[in-house]
């Protein structure tokens, strides 16, 4: 068997994992509506974004109409009535301002949970592995009508502002001196 090779950079890494759509919101007009949802029949028509500050254990109004075991109880079925559906708005122009804070700690490597394009709050099970989510970007309406003209024909595909915002991010990010590494 082959010896393992670590880079000597990740062995001298000091790590951040950011979460995108959990860890700050820089673009409130790019924040996702109840359509973005994986299935957004289940939240009642009342769905609305999350605060940031909200108790993770209280429900929302929205998710009490679907939840089975009363309010706070940390069962599968709280899991179940809507957690999943929760959205914070968090993007890359959150990153991107968040920057300088994230150097003032002094981490050099920025660890991104899944970026691409999914349903799913996750975004472990992308629909699209060639773009960047188009809620992460600052223009979801146009970033979806440019995605819905391509094909599986390479040729097809055009940079998202989302795709764009993303080289924004991995630019600043180096010349801070931190590295990107993006989960798939």
């Amino acid at each position: 068997a082959a010896e393992a090779h670590v880079p000597q950079w990740a062995k001298e890494a000091v790590w951040y994992q950011i979460f995108p759509e959990r860890f700050r919101d820089g673009d409130a007009a790019n924040n996702p509506g109840r359509s973005s949802l994986e299935w957004p029949v289940v939240p009642s028509a009342r769905w609305k974004l999350s605060r940031w500050t909200a108790d993770w254990y209280a429900m929302d109004d929205w998710e009490k109409e679907i939840d089975r075991a009363g309010g706070r109880d940390p069962s599968p079925a709280f899991y179940k009535a809507g957690v999943f559906d929760r959205r914070y708005g968090g993007d890359l122009q959150g990153v991107i301002d968040k920057l300088p804070y994230l150097s003032d700690l002094g981490i050099n490597t920025i660890y991104f949970n899944p970026v691409f394009y999914a349903r799913s709050m996750h975004k472990y099970d992308g629909n699209s592995y060639h773009h960047i989510d188009p809620y992460f970007g600052p223009d979801p309406k146009g970033d979806f009508e440019i995605m819905d003209k391509e094909t599986s024909d390479p040729a097809t595909w055009q940079w998202t502002s989302a795709d764009k915002l993303f080289l924004e991010v991995i630019k600043n990010a180096h010349e801070r001196g931190i590295r990107v590494v993006i989960d798939g």
